[in-house]
C-alpha cells in the first residue's frame, strides 16, 4: 500500500506509528536559526536569488505601506501583472540613485530626502527601481545614461518605477 510510503500517521490501526509534529517543527526551527546565523556572518555573501527576493520584499512592503493594503500591493497585482507606478516631480526630486551591478539596467532608488518633491508626493520609496523617464525606457540603458534623462528633463518629470 501506497499510503505507508506517503504519511506515518495514515496507517492501519494495528500498524500506527504516532507522528510527532512538535519534533518537525522544532528541526525547521533549527534550520531557520542556522541560516540566519550564518547569515549573520560577516564574510557572508548574500546569493543572487537571496537578494531578488529581499528586494522583492522590500519593494512589496513599501509599496504596501505607501497604497495600503489593495490589489496592487508591491505593484503587482493578485492575478501577477506588474502595475507601474507613476509619478510627476520638478527639480531637485530628492531621490538618491543607486546603480546595481548585480542587476545589469536596475537603477534602485537608495534614499528618498526630506523637504524635496519626492517625498513631498510621498509615492516613492527606497527600494523602488526606475524603468521610465518622461515615456522613454531607461531600464535597460546604462546607469549614467539613464540619469542623463532625468538631468536634461525641464519642467515637470514623469517617473515610471
Amino acid at each position: 500500500n501506497h499510503l505507508y510510503e506517503l504519511a506515518p500517521f495514515f496507517r492501519r490501526a494495528g500498524d500506527y506509528e504516532e507522528f510527532d509534529w512538535k519534533d518537525d517543527a522544532y528541526q525547521k526551527q533549527l534550520d531557520r536559526i542556522a541560516l540566519r546565523k550564518k547569515k549573520a556572518q560577516p564574510n557572508y555573501k548574500e546569493t543572487a536569488a537571496e537578494k531578488v527576493k529581499r528586494l522583492q520584499k522590500l519593494a512589496m512592503w513599501n509599496a504596501a505601506q505607501r497604497k495600503g493594503m489593495s490589489e496592487t500591493v508591491g505593484a503587482i497585482t493578485s492575478q501577477g501583472q506588474v502595475v507601474d507606478i507613476k509619478v510627476t516631480l520638478q527639480k531637485p526630486l530628492g531621490i538618491d540613485f543607486q546603480e546595481r551591478d548585480d542587476d545589469s539596467g536596475k537603477i534602485w532608488v537608495g534614499e528618498v530626502r526630506e523637504g524635496f518633491s519626492a517625498a513631498a508626493d510621498g509615492s516613492v520609496a527606497r527600494g523602488d527601481w526606475l524603468s521610465a523617464v518622461n515615456g522613454f525606457e531607461v531600464e535597460k540603458l546604462p546607469f549614467e545614461d539613464a540619469l542623463q534623462y532625468i538631468k536634461d528633463a525641464q519642467g515637470d518629470i514623469e517617473l515610471t518605477f
